[in-house]
């Protein structure tokens, strides 16, 4: 008996006279059908055609400028020669006989005439051109005076102008629990001797006040600082704040390392609503560094506060130059970097803000026991 046959590629049973597969074409095989589990599926051999030749990498593109940079205009094309090279060639011949042919004339016509006598030499002093008189020169006085010299106005010396220019305006000594040195100073205005500034045209008033100093803005939405009198470049200020009973009008704060009134750090809260802000100002725009809350307010809860603004907070700031950091009576509130620092440090201010809706006493609020200090070189 005939072994069955199958197809060797495919596993389809063969009649014993096919030399190939009805199915797939392949030669048979006499052996068992694989599997029928995992039946064995013909795949035609692929024609792999070699791989082509790598390539090579790709160039760098050039980067693209900071700045666009201007097209230099290409230099013009110099003329071809073979044009003018001729015709100037040709009158350059043409001047050249038409100078000889003058001269050849004029020796001609000026060639001297024969005669008997010879011709009377020409005297040089006849051809020479006639003398010029030189004016005499005045006689010198005597004596000559000096001019007096002219005053003129002496340019401005650049100094190094110190600050806070405000001196100190009592001659009186330190009291109560006044000190100064170096680098801090502490004053509870029981006397004018650190010289705060005092300030009064109709719209501010900042004056020492019952041993305290006091702020009082009358126009509203306006603010108005003060520079703390010191000679050291300070980085921390702590001080004892108070308003007048009743709605506070307006809101209080600190100026850290300030330049100029568009260039600083600060420190702003608002005492009735017990929030607070930290932000950062470069060239008069505003930046705000506290992180928002859910609804976006860059305003956020200052807790240690008091619940009534009359009454006394302790307030601590520290002004570094790459960080600001505010404490509250003695809690922590606040952290915060400088993502990019002043290039120079910079003095420290008491500042006041009236609100838009401020009534016509505006704002008054009061500081004391101020201590300021320098903590870093």
């Amino acid at each position: 008996m005939n072994a069955q046959r199958f197809c060797q590629y495919c596993g389809s049973p063969m009649e014993p006279d096919w030399q190939f597969c009805e199915r797939c074409g392949g030669q048979p095989a006499v052996e068992s059908p694989p599997p029928e589990e995992a039946p064995t599926v013909f795949h035609p051999r692929l024609e792999i055609p070699p791989a082509p030749p790598a390539s090579a990498p790709p160039q760098a593109s050039t980067p693209r400028p900071a700045a666009p940079q201007r097209v230099q205009p290409k230099p013009a094309k110099p003329k071809s020669p073979v044009k003018w090279l001729l015709p100037v060639g040709i009158g350059c011949v043409t001047l050249v006989c038409l100078c000889l042919f003058v001269v050849a004339g004029y020796f001609f016509l000026m060639r001297p005439t024969p005669t008997s006598q010879p011709a009377t030499p020409t005297q040089i002093a006849e051809i020479l051109p006639a003398a010029t008189e030189v004016p005499s020169q005045p006689e010198a006085p005597a004596e000559t005076q000096p001019p007096e010299p002219t005053d003129w106005p002496t340019a401005a010396m650049p100094t190094e102008t110190p600050w806070p220019t405000a001196e100190p305006t009592e001659a009186s000594q330190l009291t109560g629990n006044q000190s100064r040195s170096d680098t801090a100073i502490f004053d509870d205005f029981s006397s004018k001797a650190l010289g705060w500034e005092e300030f009064d045209n109709g719209t501010t008033i900042i004056q020492y006040e019952n041993e305290a100093y006091s702020f009082q803005l009358f126009e509203q939405d306006y603010w108005d600082w003060t520079v703390a009198p010191v000679y050291f470049w300070p980085d921390s200020i702590q001080f004892d704040v108070w308003g007048l009973p009743g709605r506070q009008n307006g809101n209080y704060g600190v100026m850290c390392q300030f330049q100029d009134a568009d260039n600083y750090n600060y420190v702003e809260v608002i005492p009735d609503e017990r929030l607070f802000t930290i932000g950062t100002v470069r060239a008069g725009e505003l930046t705000y560094l506290t992180i928002p809350d859910a609804s976006g307010d860059y305003w956020l809860e200052a807790a240690p506060l008091k619940a009534s603004p009359q009454e006394v907070n302790r307030i601590d700031v520290g002004c570094y130059r790459d960080a600001v950091v505010l404490a509250i009576n003695d809690a922590l509130v606040y952290h915060v970097n400088i993502p990019d620092p002043l290039p120079d440090p910079g003095e420290i201010t008491l500042f006041v803000y009236t609100y838009p809706d401020a009534g016509p006493q505006g704002y008054k609020v009061f500081f004391d026991n101020v201590g300021i200090q320098q903590t870093e070189e």
